[in-house]
């Protein structure tokens, strides 16, 4: 009965011991900061697809110019269909959150695009080391351009005990950002190849295979003409949530 009774005493201090750590490290886990996005849509003919936005670290990027599209990022410029990538990054270590910025569900009647002159909000929250952020969305009525920003800084990095937590301090944003072409789709400017309406042909491709870049815009003879843009596209403001 002694010999039993020790047992159950060490295994309960271990217990003990283990909660004591765990409680440990999450009081030292850095605070979450909130942020409050509103995205504007500058053009006057192009509506854009629901944003995905994700919260990462310096070594997670959504999309590069300069470098190829991924699969996800390719079915977001080409189609405007931001749940693959999303997925992907939900079970990426690099990324503390993610999610496609979708009308409030208190509000039924508003559809997932953002339509020329309209707005999208929503809020994020960054957090140590996870001080990032990335957004993409597709401008519809196009083959494959696109908008967003890649790894823009928008928190205070929480390094190690005793040096300094990043360049600066917590800051608002306010930018403007122009259209990017993801370089998977040759921009033939046929009707037959656009998501967007009027058209509505999902998933009919001309490929291509080119680095992402700023895009050219739309011709003023082609079928889109009267979708064409100029840069900026879009206005994000981020502000710190008090």
């Amino acid at each position: 009965m002694r010999r039993n009774a020790g047992r159950s005493i060490i295994a309960g201090l271990i217990s003990a011991f283990a909660c004591a750590a765990l409680a440990a490290s999450a009081s030292a886990a850095p605070p979450i900061t909130g942020w409050h996005v509103k995205i504007t849509n500058l053009t006057t003919g192009q509506p854009f697809s629901a944003p995905l936005w994700a919260i990462h670290d310096n070594k997670q990027h959504m999309w590069q110019v300069g470098h190829q599209a991924t699969n996800g990022a390719a079915l977001i410029a080409e189609d405007a269909l931001a749940a693959p990538l999303s997925a992907l990054l939900e079970n990426d270590p690099d990324v503390l959150g993610q999610a496609i910025a979708l009308p409030p569900i208190t509000d039924p009647v508003t559809p997932p695009p953002i339509p020329p002159g309209a707005t999208r909000e929503f809020d994020i929250g960054t957090q140590g080391k996870f001080d990032r952020v990335s957004m993409m969305w597709m401008l519809v009525r196009s083959n494959d351009a696109f908008s967003g920003v890649d790894s823009l800084h928008i928190g205070a990095n929480n390094g190690k005990k005793g040096k300094k937590s990043n360049k600066g301090k917590l800051k608002n944003r306010n930018i403007t950002v122009g259209a990017y072409d993801a370089g998977t789709e040759k921009n033939n400017e046929n009707g037959d190849f656009i998501p967007g309406p009027p058209f509505n042909h999902f998933f009919v491709r001309d490929q291509d295979a080119q680095l992402i870049a700023p895009h050219p815009g739309l011709s003023a003879s082609g079928q889109l003409a009267q979708y064409a843009w100029t840069d900026p596209v879009a206005r994000i403001e981020i502000t710190k949530i008090k």
